[in-house]
This record gives structure tokens, C-alpha cells and sequence, in this order.
């Protein structure tokens, strides 16, 4: 058994019979059901189950792809290593996952930086919800991730970048508080559950008393903030997903009384994968993108006291308390 039979293997079940894979993987179509055939003979079981519709794998066969693919992962990384001490230019593949909200802020700058600064290392960069990022991280099918709620176990190393703050959006002028009071009584968009943002306003509401009164439920940000502009609806959102149309006068925004809504931005790692060279400098560059951002207050990103750390910027920036619900001193 070899990495090739795995590879190959893992493409069948993939395509979902021999034939389909065989283009894919650069393999003629009898050559590649002799290496199936093989690996089965050589290892004593079936592997596949084959059926009119294609195939399918065997208790077996689902045994040896979970451990084909931790080992295909293994083995990737002693040849990404050996390239890193080999080489003088920084090179080999890097994949970042993003939740949707950090991926339309940060993926456009940071692709053009990277592609400039290190045009050897190839980023593979997957948007998804926090849960599924956590998971690709603690998997290793991702290098790292940014997502909004702390992760620390002996899977997951956090690092703590930024804090920011949701606030009320309106299609109206606003004052520059709102009581939040004020703000439940009205008919409201929200995200649907189980986003971070909407657990955090449904508990605030539950811990005052209130009952909220949602109009829409809706996954979409961009979907959310086309209905506010329209005048459907309020909603409650970070300034970072809105700062474009709050310049433009498209929307307005202001902060919360009562209640502060703070959430912190973390930089995700296994905490069981060695990072390569490429990694480490794609998470370096990650962090000093991410600390800029904050710096330029465009976005109402503060940094965390671990960024503070790490800047070479001496101006005195002061974060705010990094609970991610904390009511406000009345």
C-alpha cells in the first residue's frame, strides 16, 4: 500500500465510481480498477461496494478513508517541511478558512499582500460558518482560521486579535445612542439562529426582561442590509459589515445604551500541527493586516492587549473589556 493507491482510492469514493475518477486523477480507466483491485488483494477485505449507481464503500473501505485521509494530511506537511528547510524562497500551499462576515472585509487586501510579498506560497482560502471552521482547523484540513468566539483546547490555539461592537442600523438618521429598550420594541432583521450575533442579542433581551420582536430571520448579511436600506426594518450589526454604506449615506448607525455588545475576532491553530515556514509567515501577515485594519478605525476593530503586544506601533491604544456581552454601568 502506497500514497498513491490512497490518493487514487480517496478520488474513487469521491467521484463516486471508476470511471468518473479516473479523468480527475490522470489515470486510464482499467489501470486505475487494477489499483483498487490490488489494494483490496493486498490487504485481504472489500473495500468497495459496487452497485448500478456507482459504488460504494464497505465498513472497510470507510475505515481506511478516514486513515487515508489524516494520512494524506501527514504526509503533505513532511513534504511541505522538507521544501520550507530546503529552499530560500518561501513556498508550498496555505489554506485559511473565513466566516463570511471577516471574508468580505479582509480576503481582498490580504491576497493582493501575500501575492506580492511571498508569490511562491499558494493560498487556498475556504469560506464557511464558524462551527465548520473549527472543525477544519481541529482536523487539519485548514491551516488556520479568523472567526468571531474563543476556541481554546488542546485541539485549538486562539489568539485574540481584535474586539469590535454591534451596533443599531437604520435606513434613518439616528442619534448617537439608542436605548436598547427602544431598539426591542421595534420590528427588527436579524440573523437567524444559531449566528453569534443573534445568541448575543436574544440573550440580552432575555436578561433584561425583553422580548424581541424580529421581523425577518435571515442568514444573509448582505440580504440584511439591502432590506434596511429599504426601510423594511432595523437591524443590529458590527460597524465593520456596514462602514461602506454608513460613508456613503446609505445607512446610519448608532450605539447600543444599556448594554454593551462586544465581540472578539480570534486567529485559530491547531494546537497539534507543527506550522511550516509558509504558515507561519501567512499567519504573521494575517495579524498585521488585521492590526492595521484596527489602527485605521474604519472598521471600529480595537486591538486586543496580545495585538498591542506584538505591534511595533507605539501610539497608545486603549481595547475594551473583551467580554463579548457585558451590561453597561447605570
Amino acid at each position: 500500500m502506497d500514497v498513491r493507491q490512497l490518493r487514487y482510492f480517496l478520488g474513487v469514493l469521491e467521484a463516486g465510481s471508476i470511471s468518473k475518477a479516473a479523468g480527475p486523477l490522470h489515470v486510464a480507466q482499467p489501470a486505475l480498477g487494477v489499483q483498487i483491485r490490488n489494494l483490496e488483494l493486498e490487504l485481504g477485505v472489500d473495500l468497495l461496494q459496487r452497485h448500478a449507481r456507482g459504488i460504494a464503500p464497505t465498513k472497510a473501505g470507510e475505515l481506511l478513508a478516514q486513515r487515508a485521509q489524516s494520512l494524506l494530511r501527514q504526509f503533505s506537511c513532511v513534504r511541505q517541511e522538507l521544501i520550507d528547510f530546503g529552499g530560500a524562497v518561501p513556498r508550498g500551499q496555505v489554506k485559511l478558512g473565513l466566516t463570511s462576515s471577516v471574508a468580505q472585509i479582509v480576503v481582498a487586501t490580504f491576497v493582493e499582500r501575500c501575492r506580492r510579498k511571498y508569490p511562491e506560497i499558494r493560498l487556498v482560502i475556504t469560506e464557511t460558518r464558524r462551527k465548520e471552521l473549527v472543525e477544519k482547523v481541529t482536523h487539519g484540513e485548514i491551516d488556520f482560521g479568523l472567526a468571531f468566539r474563543p476556541q481554546g483546547t488542546d485541539d485549538i490555539v486562539s489568539e485574540a486579535l481584535v474586539h469590535d461592537e454591534l451596533l443599531f442600523v437604520h435606513s434613518e438618521r439616528l442619534a448617537d445612542e439608542v436605548d436598547f429598550r427602544t431598539i426591542v420594541s421595534k420590528e427588527l432583521i436579524l440573523p437567524s439562529e444559531p449566528h453569534l450575533i443573534r445568541r448575543m442579542i436574544d440573550r440580552a433581551a432575555t436578561a433584561m426582561g425583553l422580548e424581541l420582536n424580529v421581523f425577518y430571520d435571515i442568514d444573509s448579511v448582505p440580504m440584511i442590509k439591502e432590506l434596511v436600506k429599504r426601510g423594511l426594518a432595523p437591524t443590529i450589526l458590527p460597524f465593520a459589515g456596514v462602514h461602506e454604506e454608513v460613508d456613503d449615506g446609505r445607512l446610519f448607525v448608532a450605539r447600543i445604551k444599556n448594554i454593551n455588545f462586544r465581540r472578539t475576532m480570534f486567529l485559530l491553530q491547531s494546537g497539534r500541527r507543527p506550522p511550516s515556514q509558509a504558515i507561519d509567515l501567512i499567519c504573521d501577515e494575517l495579524r498585521i493586516l488585521i492590526g492595521e485594519f484596527a489602527d485605521g478605525g474604519s472598521l471600529g476593530w480595537t486591538r486586543t492587549n496580545s495585538q498591542l503586544l506584538r505591534s511595533t506601533n507605539r501610539e497608545k491604544v486603549v481595547p475594551p473589556h473583551s467580554a463579548e456581552l457585558e451590561p453597561a454601568a447605570s
